[in-house]
């Protein structure tokens, strides 16, 4: 049995009873054309998403194992032609995307069953279908966990990594016990979804942060998940790019601390990529020119004029050693 036909029947019995919203229909033509390979010239999309709760499954699908439940607390976990509970189910799910070499399947397959208790059909067979496609398991839900809150994430912003939460805590660090300053004023350049400037503020309430990127998608997704986190009056949000030249115009003229996750894979890893990324994800979040280094030359360059006396600067860069 296909996998996308077992998970539909096995909750089957839930599918008609829950409400769902209207999922959005986002369509878009995606470029990936810095080194020209010929599979990832253009590609066009259809991409549902859904705003839809989760968290009650997630718990579900994490506690189930360590819950001794009898087969009558169980029973609407299991239907009656498919006798499977979630973590089964789960395990089926993680190695058929593990066979398809989905990235990231362990995670991916627990999102996909957390949706399926609450959401029809079409969503499951799409969600499943969408990650057979390589589409990130963070743009089919449409948010993610990052440090302390959900981020809002879409197409073709950057999806912030694991190291990006320990670039984030580092900058944390820095401030505390390095700078020591009450209320600093923080420049993060490359915000793409606002990911490190709103862990930022969530984390220091008396800081003030500006946040620059040249994607017009980026910008506005930052604000967004600014207002969904009430951190609006504490941000100010630049669409512009930096060069070797100059900064775009900033609300301030020095900062206790320049933060960045700026493009820095070289021309030579590119086709080395996950295809998750090469078809989804912004090349120009990612791409750093030939040696990985163009972006970063620029930020110090023009960034070392920006600091405060005691100011710092960090980078979430690759191993260049």
């Amino acid at each position: 049995m296909k996998l996308q036909n077992l998970i539909t029947n096995i909750f089957k019995h839930r599918l008609n009873s829950m409400s769902y919203l209207e999922p959005i229909i986002f369509k878009r033509k995606i470029q990936t054309n810095i080194l020209k390979p010929k599979n990832f010239m253009y590609t066009s999309h259809n991409i549902i998403f859904d705003n839809i709760d989760f968290n009650y499954l997630k718990n579900q699908l994490r506690s189930i194992d360590t819950k001794a439940a009898s087969k009558d607390e169980m029973a609407d976990l299991f239907t009656s032609d498919s006798p499977l509970s979630i973590r089964q189910v789960l395990t089926i799910c993680e190695k058929q995307l593990k066979k398809e070499e989905i990235f990231e399947a362990d995670l991916s397959s627990e999102y996909i069953i957390s949706r399926a208790l609450n959401i029809e059909r079409l969503i499951i067979v799409s969600t499943i279908s969408y990650l057979f496609n390589r589409m990130p398991i963070q743009y089919i839900l449409g948010d993610w966990d990052f440090h302390s809150f959900k981020l809002k994430l879409r197409p073709p912003v950057f999806i912030p990594r694991p190291e990006t939460e320990e670039l984030v805590n580092i900058a944390i660090s820095v401030i505390r016990n390095v700078l020591k300053v009450e209320s600093p004023v923080i420049l993060d350049v490359c915000c793409g979804s606002g990911a490190i400037s709103l862990a930022m503020l969530n984390l220091l309430p008396n800081s003030t942060c500006v946040a620059i990127d040249k994607s017009k998608y980026a910008v506005d997704l930052t604000i967004e998940n600014a207002k969904d986190l009430d951190l609006c009056d504490r941000l100010h949000v630049i669409h512009g790019k930096i060069t070797d030249a100059a900064f775009p115009h900033l609300p301030f003229d020095k900062f206790d601390l320049i933060v960045s996750n700026p493009p820095y894979i070289p021309q030579k890893n590119i086709p080395n990529l996950q295809p998750e990324i090469l078809l989804y994800e912004d090349m120009g979040a990612i791409f750093g020119g030939v040696e990985g280094l163009d972006v970063i030359k620029n930020i110090i360059l023009q960034g070392q004029h920006l600091l405060k006396e005691n100011g710092r600067m960090i980078m979430e860069v690759r191993n260049i050693c």
